[in-house]
């Protein structure tokens, strides 16, 4: 709601930002009944994704700093907390270098997926805080999140019926892969005018906080798919016979989504994001 506010500078879409948040049918479930660390999770991916994003917005490095530790601490709240820190960390570094130095950006991108695919051929092995992660080439062994998976392939359709489930029919998240697709809609408008520099175009429905907040919870998204893709403990969890397992592990995308939607809806309405 804090961020809402900051954004758009409405009280009115704040109190509906903290409304909506505060009734999604899953994290409400989670207040009433112990033993979910979802809330907690979801609270530090939040308030490290907004921090970060409001203090690129403001040239404020010491805002991304700590935005950044308290997305890290997530991965001391739940053990797949690790993969969600390095969804925010992957976010936040990457849009700021972008938008400093595109070309650097380019250069940083093509020589991460080039030791990305030496250790994959190679293996490795990282102890983060505890948190073992290691993969086994000859093996096809990975060790993360405090499990030990073999990889094999699922099935692309059977993963996409698993979020179809997960965000639209079971309504755990109402309209929220709606809002997903109607802000990336806005977002991909806004690629043109910044490859011809017009980034002090009024007509942007979008600026640089609020887009953080969506390529924040796209690339938390992705994880989640990609580990239905790779890992059987993955898939397993995600599908519908699985109660609402795939829902649960999707709130961080919800509650990163229904903000960047508000402050979205805000600028196209008013005509200009608030900067």
């Amino acid at each position: 709601a804090g961020f809402v506010y900051a954004q758009t500078s409405n009280s009115t879409l704040a109190l509906a930002c903290a409304v909506v948040l505060a009734t999604l049918p899953l994290l409400e479930n989670h207040m009433v009944i112990a033993g979910y660390a979802e809330i907690w999770l979801c609270a530090l991916l939040m308030s490290g994704v907004f921090i970060s994003a409001l203090g690129q917005k403001n040239r404020e490095k010491t805002w991304i700093a700590i935005g950044l530790a308290l997305a890290f601490l997530s991965s001391t709240i739940k053990a797949p907390g690790i993969a969600y820190a390095a969804c925010i960390w992957a976010s936040v570094l990457g849009t700021s270098i972008f938008g400093a130095r595109p070309r650097l950006a380019v250069l940083m991108v093509t020589s991460g997926l080039s030791v990305f695919i030496w250790l994959l051929l190679t293996g490795f092995t990282l102890n983060v805080a505890g948190v073992l992660t290691s993969w086994t080439p000859h093996l096809q062994q990975l060790v993360v999140s405090g499990g030990t998976h073999i990889i094999s392939i699922s099935s692309p359709l059977e993963i996409s019926v698993n979020e179809w489930h997960s965000l639209i029919l079971n309504q755990s998240f109402t309209v929220t892969a709606l809002v997903m697709v109607f802000i990336g809609c806005i977002v991909a408008l806004q690629i043109p005018k910044k490859i011809f520099n017009k980034r002090n175009d009024s007509s942007n429905c979008t600026d640089s906080a609020t887009q953080l907040a969506f390529i924040a919870a796209s690339v938390i998204l992705a994880m989640l798919m990609l580990s239905q893709l790779l890992l059987p403990y993955g898939f397993m969890y995600a599908v519908p016979e699985a109660d609402t397992t795939n829902s649960r592990f999707s709130l961080p995308f919800a509650v990163l989504v229904i903000p960047a939607a508000l402050c979205t809806f805000h600028a196209c309405t008013v005509g200009k994001a608030n900067k």
